[in-house]
């Protein structure tokens, strides 16, 4: 079958995870899971399933989102 060839580019590893979007995924645990997370003294170790990099979390990045707006 005839075809013409549009666009060539490489192709790459990449994962769009950053601490940001790790702790905007926290945020969608319920209230008492966070204060029990922003409570602790230990930062939370999370490792991304995809690119495998380990985070660090300090309990205190979590305290803001239990202040209520």
């Amino acid at each position: 079958m005839p075809f013409t060839r549009l666009l060539q580019s490489p192709l790459f590893f990449a994962c769009p995870c950053t601490e940001l979007r790790l702790i905007e995924s926290l945020a969608t645990l319920p209230r008492a899971d966070l204060e029990e997370l922003a409570a602790g003294a230990e930062p939370l170790e999370i490792q991304c399933d995809y690119c495998a990099k380990q985070y660090a979390i300090a309990p205190h990045l979590l305290r803001p989102m239990l202040v209520r707006s």
